[in-house]
């Protein structure tokens, strides 16, 4: 769903000589001349598993946020994706997790 957006906003601006979208969580912007295609974000990511052993949903990636940047500078080039936080990622790797994961597969 939202990379039918993500796609129809980005093929509305290319279209254009110059244009700019912005939104809480992203922005977008393209050009005709270096850096072609400009798209920044933040994300917040968190996971949850449950463990069989106290029959309880337990964090497995506690809550972290994250900025994201994809750029072209070289028209019809690859893209630079950088991915960057002030945030530690925190995962929590138990027993009882591993036991999920074995009964589970």
């Amino acid at each position: 769903m939202h990379t039918d957006l993500l796609d129809s906003v980005i093929s509305r601006i290319s279209m254009q000589h110059q244009q700019s979208l912005t939104h809480p969580a992203f922005s977008i912007s393209s050009a005709f001349e270096p850096p072609y295609l400009q798209i920044n974000g933040h994300v917040g990511l968190e996971a949850t598993y449950f463990n069989q052993m106290t029959q309880q949903f337990e964090p497995f990636i506690e809550p972290w946020k994250m900025q994201a940047s994809i750029s072209q500078t070289v028209k019809n080039d690859m893209f630079d994706i950088k991915i960057f936080s002030k945030d530690l990622l925190n995962l929590n790797i138990t027993y009882g997790m591993a036991l999920s994961i074995r009964n589970t597969y």
